[in-house]
């Protein structure tokens, strides 16, 4: 039984090193999507919308576990 706890724990510490963004990171994937003008011709299936992709991916999957 240690020697999973500390695989876990190991794991845990290896998985955090592994994926860290910096803090900025949202605000500057908000600012290119605005400043680009990407959202002028976004669209979720089919119909035009100005909400970002990945906004509308999470409703779906929200709707989905419902």
């Amino acid at each position: 039984m240690a020697s999973k706890r500390n695989l876990r724990h190991d794991l845990s510490r290896y998985l955090g090193k592994l994926h860290k963004p910096s803090a900025d990171a949202g605000d500057a994937y908000h600012r290119w999507y605005y400043n680009t003008q990407v959202w002028q011709s976004t669209k979720w299936m089919g119909l035009p919308t100005y909400k970002s992709v990945s906004d509308m991916w999470n409703y779906q999957e929200i709707l989905y576990s419902l």
